[in-house]
Parts: C-alpha cells; structure tokens; sequence
C-alpha cells in the first residue's frame, strides 16, 4: 500500500520544500497492516488520547472521532494536517505535557 500524492495528503500543511522532503521518505506498507485483525489493544488497559487533526487529508474528522471512541480516548483537536509532529509540534508538545501531568 503505498500513498500516491503524499505532499498534498500527508503534509499539506507543510512548505512545498518539506513537503517535497518528508513525501521522499514515504514508503510502501504491506496490505496486510490494516487488514489485520487486532488480538491485542492497550486502550482496554491503559488511558488513551486522541488527536484529531482537523485539516488531515488522509482521514476524515469523521474517522478520527471514530477511531477515538472506540479508544474510549480523551479527544484533543488541532488544526494540523496528518503529520502534527512537523506542522505544529508545539501544540502537540503542550498536549503530551499537558496529558503526562495527569500520570504523575
């Protein structure tokens, strides 16, 4: 499985030139990772939150709130593209601070 036109979908909000960058990188996956049957989910045992990104091109608003209910996660949102950790690291370092206090 392999992401055609990953500049406008994986880093859309990103600069042409890093999203030029890290589109270079991206590489195929086997079909098998999301066809996969999940045996074993930590979000039974262990607390999750969910970062909706709001402009993400890959996975609709809608999916997000969906994959994040069946998390039972605390919902955070941004309005990053797919990739907050290159667009806006520093919201999505407030929030790991701000979730970590809670685990003190």
């Amino acid at each position: 499985m392999y992401i055609e036109d990953s500049e406008h979908i994986l880093y859309n909000d990103l600069s042409a030139l890093e999203a030029s960058f890290w589109a270079s990188r991206v590489i195929a996956v086997p079909m098998a990772i999301p066809k996969s049957k999940l045996t074993r989910t930590s979000y039974d045992w262990c607390p999750s939150t969910y970062l909706i990104c709001e402009k993400d091109q890959n996975i609709s608003v809608e999916w997000q709130e969906k994959f994040a209910a069946t998390a039972k996660a605390v919902v955070k949102r941004c309005g990053a593209g797919h990739s907050p950790m290159l667009s806006q690291p520093d919201i999505l370092v407030a929030i790991i601070k701000e979730i970590s206090l809670l685990y003190v």
